[in-house]
């Protein structure tokens, strides 16, 4: 294993970014920068199979998270009310109807991260002071990124709050198995066996619900492809925006396979595994229209897709009306996902 650190530039308020090369025996590489733990690129069979930007100036204005490492929390908090035990707390409302999204203002996508170089990877160490963004304790974490010889990228998140807070950490990096600069990826093939998916009305996103995927476009337990449901009616489903919604995969700390992805063009399949309970599967359409990317590419809709391991509510915890699992004061947070690439062909 090859591993080597570059300048990537300078923050707007003066810090200093770089970036991590990891490369295997089979040339596959990943590079990562400690400016949001965010994954540049990732190249294997001769394609790099992640959307970016070449600039550390465009991932510093970006709204999209490309690549990125999202926190505290992963997705919306409606209003930005948070509650932990009988305590509600009033995050930052960063989001569109006052929602607290992605951990807000100074979520982890936005810091610069200490770094730790390791023989097969790099850690990257955050300290987030209590009442940052609004959330509740004093959170110590870290983000272990690894690359195998056998072509997985690993990542490993550790934490621990002095105070009980939330904590759903996740990769947000947009794939495209074509490459970054390959066009739609509504021919790329999906298989997931998440039986159950949150419902989310916007009037009343407090509430949560599980429902079975039979009979829905949220139906990937029978592998197709992106693009073949994507118009079914569907109250959670809007054709031209394209693909956001929380699947349930089962229990937390067992290791499970999210996700299957394979492009018929490159012969690329990525395998995700995880010990996460839920996913997001997020591929967007219009968002992505005419948006500027690394190499001169100029991405269009359904130019990325993102399998997102996160933590998702079990039907039963849906049933007693819970919102959110919440991290114990100094209860060690631990969860894995492996992002594992081979070709078929």
């Amino acid at each position: 294993m090859k591993i080597w650190k570059e300048p990537f530039g300078i923050t707007k308020d003066g810090k200093k970014v770089s970036k991590y090369f990891l490369e295997n025996k089979s040339g596959t590489q990943a590079v990562l920068t400690d400016f949001g733990v965010t994954l540049l690129s990732l190249r294997f069979g001769g394609k790099d199979v992640v959307l970016g930007y070449d600039t550390l100036q465009e991932y510093e204005a970006q709204t999209e998270y490309f690549g990125a490492t999202v926190g505290r929390f992963a997705g919306p908090i409606p209003q930005g009310k948070l509650q932990v035990g009988e305590r509600i707390y009033q995050l930052t409302q960063n989001g569109e109807d006052g929602n607290n999204v992605h951990g807000g203002f100074a979520g982890f996508s936005f810091q610069v991260w200490d770094s730790e170089i390791l023989p097969d990877g790099v850690r990257f160490n955050l300290f987030s002071p209590d009442g940052e963004d609004g959330y509740p304790g004093n959170l110590k974490v870290s983000v272990t990124c690894r690359l195998t010889e056998e072509n997985g990228l690993q990542y490993i998140y550790d934490a621990v709050s002095d105070r009980d807070t939330v904590l759903n950490m996740t990769c947000h990096a947009y794939f495209n198995l074509e490459g970054h600069d390959g066009g739609s990826v509504l021919s790329h093939i999906l298989q997931s066996p998440a039986e159950y998916y949150r419902m989310e009305e916007p009037a009343d996103m407090l509430k949560t619900e599980l429902f079975h995927v039979a009979d829905t476009p949220f139906d990937f337990r029978t592998a197709h492809t992106f693009g073949r449901d994507l118009h079914m009616p569907h109250s959670q489903l809007d054709g031209a925006y394209g693909y956001d919604r929380n699947g349930y995969l089962g229990q937390f700390g067992v290791w499970k396979q999210a996700a299957k992805v394979s492009a018929p063009g490159s012969g690329i399949t990525m395998e995700v595994l995880t010990n996460q309970t839920g996913l997001q599967l997020y591929c967007p359409g219009t968002p992505l229209v005419d948006h500027p990317g690394k190499d001169g590419t100029t991405y269009q809709a359904y130019h990325g897709f993102c399998i997102e391991t996160q933590h998702c509510l079990s039907p039963e915890e849906a049933e007693q009306g819970l919102l959110y699992s919440v991290l114990p004061a100094n209860t060690p947070y631990h969860c894995e996902t492996i992002y594992q690439f081979y070709k078929e062909n």
